[in-house]
């Protein structure tokens, strides 16, 4: 038994070392980009993540050692480090909103922070029964194991549950997040909604899009995506060869990807224009049996959501024109905002429309 909570140990600080050392490498990739003149990067989360990850990757190394107390002596960086790290995400990234925290991070963490505490507990409870003559109490070593597997599905399940599903359920019951998606491009109401709306004329790509008067539009901006990380510069052609050209970005926050500390970076909407080549691809072929079928500026499109993203949940529309895919892409920081914007997000994706 003794080998098998050893084992244990040994997996799971293995595991914590390299998560670790992912949150610091990661970090430190961001500070870099920083460095070399990087925009729309929330710095503070990158600077503490720097500061805490070494610690956690001191802990976990301490389980390879043989003595009790360098064992304990790690056990106990590691549980502080974590608590000082939710103590920091709850009270200056969420401000203090639960129903905004970042739940995971007991799935990644804490869980088999848990796990280590009772297998701990399992290790004294077996050397004392050692002392005891003619007494065999490890029968009750399996279950406790058993117990404590079943007791981490349990958190983690609940954790899963409030996070996405009951936090989505609850907003519904908003008064935005009632509307019916649009996918009638010629719908009186959605025409109507849309009378006051501003109007991006794109004459060299030959289209329009129409966006609420209080959003903010970015042009001409192409963007490279790298481990959430998005760098910009003001290059700009409409050349459809290019990969994933993104020719505009409208959003109702004017930091539009990485929002400053003031503002709350899961209250935001992102809806990228992009073009690329269609490589002789039909909008056929394109579409997957799961996705929707609906009509975008006068031709056949297909609408995907993907609201079981864990981050940045979308709905992407796309349909081909003289072989260019056009992909409009909608975005938000969490799942309830999204739920409650999805019909805006359509609405403004149906105002697209050709020139000619």
């Amino acid at each position: 038994m003794k080998k098998i909570i050893t084992a244990i140990n040994i997996i799971i600080a293995i595991y914590l070392f390299g998560l670790a050392n992912l949150f610091f490498w990661g970090s430190v990739l961001g500070l870099f980009g920083v460095l070399m003149g990087g925009k729309d990067i929330n710095l503070w989360p990158l600077i503490i993540n720097v500061i805490f990850a070494p610690f956690i990757i001191y802990g976990s190394i301490m389980f390879f050692r043989k003595t009790k107390a360098k064992y304990l002596y790690g056990l106990i960086i590691l549980g502080i480090i974590w608590l000082e790290f939710q103590a920091y995400r709850l009270f200056f990234v969420t401000q203090g909103r639960l129903d905004k925290t970042d739940l995971s991070n007991i799935l990644f963490f804490g869980i088999p922070f848990l796990i280590i505490l009772f297998a701990q507990y399992l290790d004294r409870r077996i050397t004392n029964q050692e002392k005891i003559n003619g007494i065999d109490k490890t029968i009750s070593i399996p279950i406790g194991i058993l117990i404590t597997v079943l007791a981490a599905a349990i958190i983690g399940g609940a954790i899963l549950a409030y996070q996405y599903w009951w936090i989505p359920k609850t907003s519904v019951s908003t008064p935005t997040s009632t509307e019916t998606p649009s996918t009638n491009l010629t719908s009186t109401s959605t025409s109507d909604e849309t009378a006051d709306w501003q109007t991006y004329r794109n004459e060299e790509c030959g289209f329009e899009i129409k966006y609420p008067k209080e959003f903010y539009l970015k042009v001409g901006e192409y963007v490279k995506y790298s481990e959430g990380i998005i760098l910009t510069s003001e290059e700009y052609t409409c050349d459809p060869t290019i990969l994933g050209e993104r020719i505009a970005n409208i959003s109702d926050n004017p930091n539009h990807v990485f929002t400053t500390q003031d503002i709350d970076p899961n209250e935001k909407i992102d809806l990228d224009i992009i073009i690329y080549d269609s490589e002789g691809k039909s909008i056929d072929s394109m579409i997957k049996s799961e996705e929707e079928r609906i009509i975008i500026g006068g031709e056949v499109a297909a609408r995907k959501i993907h609201d079981e993203s864990l981050i940045f949940p979308t709905v992407t529309t796309y349909f081909i024109r003289d072989n260019i895919v056009y992909m409009l892409r909608g975005a938000s920081g969490s799942k309830e905002y999204f739920d409650q914007n999805r019909g805006l997000m359509e609405k403004i994706e149906n105002t697209f429309k050709f020139l000619d």
